[in-house]
């Protein structure tokens, strides 16, 4: 966060203007504010000091993997008329049918969305404002978009 010439929250701005590359903050700033503001401008993950040495190169690790899950749904978006499993987890989007394990879950119209749309972006963090406001409604989208 305090570097010589320009903020860490510029750097992260400036960063997420021309990349995606994964990006960890670490920063002595542990502050609420200062940890909320990297994630709105673009960071992955915030490391306060006082960390242990291969703290920040796990997560840095994680980062990338995660984005490169983000970079292959990407490259194929889940159709809508495909129901999907993850593990023992079955969604049938057009049916709007969730089973776990050979039952099947009752879930509000709400939680079904929110489920499809985290299933149907691995990887990918999501920020409250798409949650509350930016939902696809999933039964009637020939494609589940990002």
């Amino acid at each position: 966060m305090r570097l010589p010439r320009m903020s860490g929250t510029d750097v992260c701005r400036e960063l997420r203007r021309i990349s995606d590359v994964p990006t960890v903050m670490l920063s002595a700033v542990a502050k609420e504010i200062g940890v909320v503001l990297s994630f709105e401008l673009g960071a992955d993950d915030y490391v306060p000091k006082r960390f242990r040495l291969r703290e920040p190169v796990a997560r840095m690790d994680a980062a990338m993997r995660h984005r490169e899950r983000a970079r292959r749904a990407e490259r194929q978006p889940i159709r809508a008329h495909d129901p999907i499993e993850i593990g023992a987890l079955r969604i049938d989007f057009l049916a709007r049918i969730v089973e776990l394990a050979d039952g099947r879950v009752d879930l509000s119209r709400r939680e079904f969305d929110l489920l499809a749309h985290f299933a149907s972006v691995p990887g990918r963090v999501c920020s409250r404002e798409e949650l509350t406001n930016g939902i696809v409604v999933y039964w009637t989208s020939p494609v589940l978009m990002p």
